[in-house]
Parts: structure tokens; sequence; C-alpha cells
């Protein structure tokens, strides 16, 4: 092969070269772009997740500690009132 057939061949393989990296690039540049969305859209919804949702649990967790404790109180006088009740009964 000549020198100048192998000058040629080198220089169309290093445009298909070049032009399948760009296209790479391109591919590359959208990933990126779609990546920063997604980190974009999973920043808010972890902001949403602890105001709302954890606020929210948090809340219900109060209630239902407070509900026991009433039940509690509830019971403690139903105990009371039960023994005085057996007392009087014996």
């Amino acid at each position: 092969m000549s020198e100048e057939k192998i000058y040629d061949l080198l220089e169309k393989m290093y445009i298909e070269f070049t032009r399948r990296f760009e296209k790479i690039d391109s591919r590359m540049d959208g990933f990126e772009n779609r990546l920063g969305k997604f980190d974009s859209r999973m920043d808010k919804f972890e902001i949403r997740l602890e105001n709302e949702v954890i606020g929210t649990i948090q809340i219900l967790l109060e209630g239902h500690q407070l509900h026991t404790e009433q039940l509690r109180r509830i019971e403690d006088k139903v105990s009371a009132h039960e023994e005085k009740f057996f007392r009087k009964i014996k």
C-alpha cells in the first residue's frame, strides 16, 4: 500500500472516530441534563417528605400517645370504681 493510501485510510478513520465521539459526547450531555433534572426532582421530593410526611407522622404519633395516656387514666378510674364496687358487694 502506498503512503498516500495509508494516509487517506487514517484520515477516514480519524474522521469516523471523531463523528462517533461527538455522538457519544452529545448523548452524554443529554444524559447529564436528565440526571440533573432527576436530582432536582429528588431534592424537591426529599424536602416535601421532610416537611409534609414526617410532620404528619409526628402529629399522628403525638395523637396516639395522648390517646394512650387518656385510656390509661380511664382504666385507672374504672379499676378504682371496680375495687369500691366489689368491696361493697362483699
